[in-house]
């Protein structure tokens, strides 16, 4: 495979052992699988990578307006655009990079989608026109990736996911939906519930009792259809309880702890 054909979706990039390990477990635990238990590794960049660019492209903003805030009104205004594209260039070309290193070894090959290859057509073309080499970028996209904890790992790759989540708790919202065939009210309360692995947990409550029923991880979202959003209030009292069953609740699946007394007011 060529390193790279965006016309057929079509990507090889290199990299370092250590990068190329860590991928293959996020693929295995985020549940990328075939129907024939193999990994599915371009249905992780698929998911990951256009949420990886868009969360550097966002770093480059924010390193934009620092410079316009704290350094711009140093420089001769002659000069400034001159500058704010090189530290943008820098950025780019500088962080978690290694061009020159020798230790790629592994190679991952995918290929993205039709929705990705439109969605990321103008990405690649900024790419070619500012002369930077396709694969490095996204290797370096990829170093940066693993560099970061676990849970930070699986909001990035199921960012709208957890953008829907974080709406809900801020506008203190439920979600009906259902997982293999059962209905849940689904209580985004707080997402980073549990510290033990790194993970990323949510619970569940029966829509009629408010018994606890289930954990859900983050990816594991991606098998649950959402039906509802909803409004919530809970009393002081209950929010005691559910904070107590987030520091005690047993995530192993061992233990189902019953609610059946708490009520929404």
């Amino acid at each position: 495979m060529p390193p790279f054909d965006l016309e057929q979706g079509k990507l090889s990039v290199r990299v370092s052992e250590g990068v190329y390990y860590q991928l293959l477990a996020d693929i295995d635990d985020f549940g990328f699988r075939k129907s024939d238990g193999s990994d599915n590794i371009s249905g992780f960049f698929n998911q990951l990578l256009p949420n990886l660019i868009a969360y550097r492209i966002e770093k480059r903003k924010d390193l934009r307006k620092y410079l316009e805030k704290n350094i711009i009104h140093c420089i001769k205004d002659n000069y400034q655009d001159k500058l704010l594209y090189f530290m943008d260039d820098l950025f780019d070309c500088s962080y978690f990079d290694d061009y020159r290193e020798h230790y790629h070894r592994q190679t991952f090959h995918f290929r993205l989608n039709k929705a990705n290859i439109i969605k990321l057509q103008g990405f690649f073309d900024e790419l070619e026109e500012q002369n930077q080499n396709k694969t490095s970028y996204l290797r370096n996209l990829f170093n940066e990736y693993v560099n970061m904890r676990k849970d930070k790992r699986e909001g990035l790759c199921f960012d709208d996911m957890y953008s829907l989540l974080y709406h809900a708790i801020n506008n203190k919202c439920s979600i009906k939906c259902s997982y293999k065939d059962k209905n849940y009210l689904l209580l985004p309360y707080k997402i980073d519930l549990n510290y033990v692995d790194g993970s990323l947990y949510l619970i569940a409550l029966e829509t009629e009792n408010l018994h606890i029923c289930h954990t859900f991880r983050l990816c594991w979202l991606r098998s649950i259809v959402l039906k509802e959003v909803r409004e919530y209030v809970f009393s002081e009292k209950v929010v005691k309880k559910l904070d107590y069953l987030v520091y005690n609740y047993d995530y192993t699946g061992k233990t189902t702890i019953n609610l059946s007394k708490l009520k929404t007011v």
